[in-house]
């Protein structure tokens, strides 16, 4: 477990440097948002074609996708129907807190713990690139349901979630690497390694832009004391715990094993994504709340993200992939 530790030490270090370089204003006010921008137009895009041009599918690769998806598919209609049909919350407010149950910051922490805890391992990596890009299944279908509060669902709101999707720069990343899998045609060499190069600044852009956006977000944050504590506190341990639970279980089930469970159920174990905040933005819903469920989440990843760690390594899934 001392690699353990010293990988969440190296994390969370360059998130402090970030929080504390935000804090101290060393930068411009919006360096936080064009690094933000960086990781999420270049270097991640870059990260995963490099990776996923080299990918080979296998059944445990197959596994995960389906198990993934199941996963967070069935923690989002379980934590959904508690919110909306036990606790009386409003369709908007059960959709928002939903998603911060179960989308993981899967970019731009996901990626980086697993390349810091199984390095030189690529099909942690694999599995890591892989649910960052299917959990955003659950995001578009958050953001659908909070647009039919509005317009009737139809082609309109269809056509939206789709387009929604397309300018997703990863995902289109990703489609153009597999299209060239599919007709063999290999990636040229120069381009390679043009995208390996920016994808290795992936990892550590992004976690020290997200210890700026954190000091960001709490130097901002108004309104304190209309906070929900139950809910802030329930809906932060339930992304830390019962999701993790839930996916390690699915992917048990599917037949995921070794490095592959490991690496699943540790993207899953990562706080909120920070991209919950911008829905809540747009759509005008929660957004104090939903910002605060980022910030408790990220500090109780200090605590949760050993213990699920330690977990796994008594389980041997850890030293599997090392």
């Amino acid at each position: 477990m001392s690699g353990v530790c010293s990988a969440l030490v190296i994390l969370f270090g360059i998130m402090l440097l970030g929080f504390l370089a935000e804090r101290k204003r060393f930068f411009a006010s919006d360096m936080a948002l064009c690094l933000n921008q960086f990781v999420y137009w270049i270097s991640l895009p870059a990260l995963l074609f490099s990776q996923m041009c080299t990918l080979s599918i296998t059944g445990e690769i197959r596994a995960l996708l389906w198990g993934t998806l199941g996963s967070s598919f069935l923690c989002y209609a379980l934590f959904y129907t508690l919110l909306f049909r036990v606790f009386r919350n409003d369709a908007g407010k059960s959709a928002l807190r939903t998603l911060t149950c179960v989308f993981p910051n899967a970019a731009f922490m996901g990626i980086p713990f697993i390349l810091t805890i199984f390095p030189g391992n690529d099909t942690a990596l694999a599995a890591a690139m892989l649910g960052a890009l299917l959990y955003t299944g659950v995001l578009v279908l958050t953001d659908a349901l909070l647009d039919m509060r509005h317009s009737p669902p139809g082609r309109g709101l269809i056509l939206r979630q789709f387009l929604t999707v397309a300018r997703n720069p990863a995902i289109g990343a990703t489609f153009l690497s597999i299209g060239l899998a599919a007709f063999n045609l290999p990636a040229p060499e120069t381009l390679l390694t043009m995208t390996r190069m920016l994808g290795s600044t992936a990892a550590p852009c992004a976690l020290f832009s997200m210890g700026m956006v954190l000091a960001a977000q709490m130097s901002s944050l108004s309104g304190l004391r209309n906070l929900q504590l139950l809910p802030l506190v329930g809906v932060s341990l339930s992304k830390l715990f019962l999701h993790p639970l839930v996916t390690f279980c699915v992917l048990s089930l599917a037949g995921c094993s070794g490095t592959v469970l490991a690496a699943g159920t540790l993207t899953s174990a990562m706080p909120v994504g920070t991209i919950s905040y911008v829905i809540s933005e747009r759509h005008g819903t929660d957004q104090a709340q939903t910002s605060m469920i980022i910030i408790l989440s990220t500090l109780l990843s200090l605590l949760s993200l050993p213990a699920v760690m330690f977990l796994l390594d008594a389980c041997r899934l850890l030293s599997a992939g090392a």
